[in-house]
């Protein structure tokens, strides 16, 4: 800003006005005193202006930014697209091959995930079956009548024999003696018998002239597992 420098001395024709720090002051000249000059008014200080220049104040980095944003945006841009070209070039082979290898790996997964699944249905069932069986059993164990329906259903599919044996476990009491009642009924003609024998809790087999039928619970589930086992062979 302008420095404003004030001078006490007057200014005359030929007198020179210096700046108090340039060099010391010397006497003003005598001279001969002037009358027309001496009845003015005397002059008023005058003011002496001198620039001062200082260097302006340096930009900062958001300065920068913000005057050159368009310059910066360009740049930034160039040099990503320069950077994915240069990568794309060097690399995309090596990307390529990575690709096909994931598309192997993902279809490596998706067989052996196939494969999984049809492997553990196939060991579903088989679980589905040990499972009912165990269940029968201990149902067994606790109230043999459960298998009055069963039997039920055993006797009758025989067509008009002219003699049937059942045969149930000596363990299920309550269910011998309510086949007893139920094939002394008029109905069977007094052709059919009930016989206790020393066999496992579930045991139950049927005779007549024709053959014999197994409805022991342990054998069914063999039998289901085996055509289980049968159909897999066949696929």
């Amino acid at each position: 800003m302008p420095e404003v420098i004030k001078t006490g001395w007057q200014m005359h024709g030929g007198d020179a006005v210096r700046i108090p720090d340039a060099e010391a002051a010397r006497p003003p000249m005598c001279m001969e005193p002037d009358e027309g000059y001496a009845a003015e008014a005397a002059p008023e200080p005058k003011t002496i202006i001198r620039e001062i220049y200082r260097d302006p104040e340096p930009l900062t980095r958001a300065d920068i930014e913000r005057l050159y944003a368009d310059e910066l945006n360009g740049l930034r841009a160039q040099a990503w697209q320069s950077a994915y070209e240069d990568a794309a070039v060097r690399y995309g082979g090596e990307m390529a091959d990575c690709i096909r290898r994931v598309d192997e790996c993902l279809h490596a997964m998706q067989v052996e995930h196939d494969r999984y699944i049809e492997q553990y249905d196939e060991d579903l069932r088989f679980f589905a079956v040990d499972i009912a069986e165990k269940m029968i059993l201990q149902k067994i164990s606790e109230d043999d009548i459960i298998l009055r329906s069963l039997v039920l259903e055993t006797v009758s599919r025989m067509k008009n024999p002219s003699w049937m044996k059942l045969e149930l476990s000596g363990q299920m009491t309550d269910l011998i003696e309510f086949m007893k009642e139920e094939l002394a009924k008029p109905e069977y003609f007094g052709r059919a018998t009930v016989s206790p024998i020393a066999a496992p809790g579930d045991t139950c087999r049927v005779s007549t002239e024709e053959g014999t039928t197994v409805a022991t619970v342990s054998v069914q589930a063999s039998n289901l597992r085996k055509v289980f086992s049968e159909a897999d062979w066949a696929d």
